[in-house]
């Protein structure tokens, strides 16, 4: 099915001070903190996604953020898709690829990091799931994180992440990176509940955008 463009919403000039062509690639210690060049040259960015659907078509959203534990997002943006199909049974990354895609594809600003409402590997030996298939359409140095809220079929092979009071965790599969690593940096960011700041704030902002 055709995705098409209908409109993108944008808050703040991301693009200023971030130019892709002076960008180097993200330097992180062991909690992924980016580390500053000594050229002054930006870390790339981290951007969070979820897709929202309705009778007509889908919300895909991006909020784009420099530092794991930031709380505010650097730059946010929705794009309208329509005509995205159907959901089919045991193929849910054919219906969500493209409109995440759409999205990544209006970002101006480079990132190397790309967090997603879904799980990367489905079972212990890597079966592919959403975050597979999306890393297999960004540049190879690109690492992909899985933030599922639910347990997939019993599963055992994702890191579960347990944040503030709450006793459900989240489960975490990562591609470019190592699972633990992956569950280490959910872990530091921001919020107090279970989950983190920035994920809540991108689902909210695919679920609540108007487009006329």
């Amino acid at each position: 099915s055709v995705v098409s463009i209908v409109k993108i919403y944008c808050e703040s000039p991301a693009a200023e001070g971030y130019n892709a062509a002076l960008a180097k690639n993200r330097r992180e210690d062991d909690t992924g903190t980016c580390l500053a060049s000594g050229d002054e040259r930006p870390c790339l960015m981290i951007a969070c996604f979820d897709v929202h659907y309705d009778d007509q078509g889908a919300n895909a959203a991006a909020i784009l953020f420099e530092q794991w534990t930031d709380d505010r997002p650097a730059d946010q943006l929705v794009v309208r898709c329509e005509n995205v199909g159907d959901y089919q049974a045991g193929s849910f990354y054919q219906r969500e690829l493209a409109p995440l895609r759409t999205v990544i594809d209006q970002i101006a600003v480079p990132v190397d990091t790309f967090v997603i409402d879904a799980y990367c590997h489905l079972s212990a030996d890597r079966a592919p799931g959403l975050g597979d298939y999306l890393y297999q359409s960004l540049p190879e140095d690109a690492v992909v994180i899985g933030v599922a809220k639910n347990r997939f079929r019993g599963t055992v092979h994702a890191v579960e992440v347990i944040r503030g009071a709450s006793k459900r965790p989240l489960f975490v599969s990562s591609i470019g990176i190592e699972y633990q690593a992956a569950a280490n940096r959910i872990q530091s960011m921001a919020g107090t509940h279970r989950e983190p700041t920035l994920l809540k704030a991108v689902d909210r902002l695919c679920r609540d955008a108007k487009f006329v």
